[in-house]
């Protein structure tokens, strides 16, 4: 909904959707946190179940989180059908991805891909988005997908990769 802001999805368990576990999507939604959730995955992490693609960031949403710098906030993103993580569309700007297990089991030490060609994809205009850091809380990693670590398609469009 254009110029509405959610608490946010926090501690979820979220499969077996068509489309889009989780989508922010529409000019002037803003503001909105996904934190600790399992995202394409049973609540253990380990069996997949499976959505569409697990977080879809579109357009012209802008400032939302996936993820934080703590344990508690980590999605665990992994097993869906498409990418773990999308974020697309022109206007689309200042989201920031960390922290998170895309593409791995809930304990991150072993694969669970999500089956797109990418765990992140950045694309079609979105610009000026964050995903990781240098600090070992703000990494998202490992990302992967099925064919590729990290898609970004819109390679002329300042992001902050880390």
């Amino acid at each position: 909904m254009p110029g509405r802001r959610a608490a946010g999805f926090v501690g979820n368990v979220i499969d077996n959707e068509s489309l889009n576990g989780v989508e922010i999507y529409s000019l002037g939604v803003h503001d909105n946190t996904v934190k600790g959730n399992f995202i394409g995955t049973d609540s253990s992490g380990t069996v997949a179940h499976s959505n569409g693609t697990g977080v879809k960031i579109a357009s012209g949403a802008f400032d939302n989180t996936v993820g934080g710098t703590t344990a508690a906030a980590r999605n665990v993103i992994c097993g869906n059908n498409v990418d773990g993580v999308v974020i697309s569309d022109s206007g689309t700007t200042g989201n920031l991805v960390e922290g998170n297990h895309v593409g791995t089991n809930g304990a991150g030490n072993g694969p669970l891909p999500n089956n797109g060609a990418a765990g992140l994809e950045i694309e079609a205009g979105a610009s000026d988005n964050s995903v990781g850091g240098t600090t070992a809380g703000r990494r998202s990693a490992p990302v992967t997908g099925r064919h590729h670590h990290l898609l970004e398609r819109q390679h002329r469009a300042p992001h902050h990769l880390q």
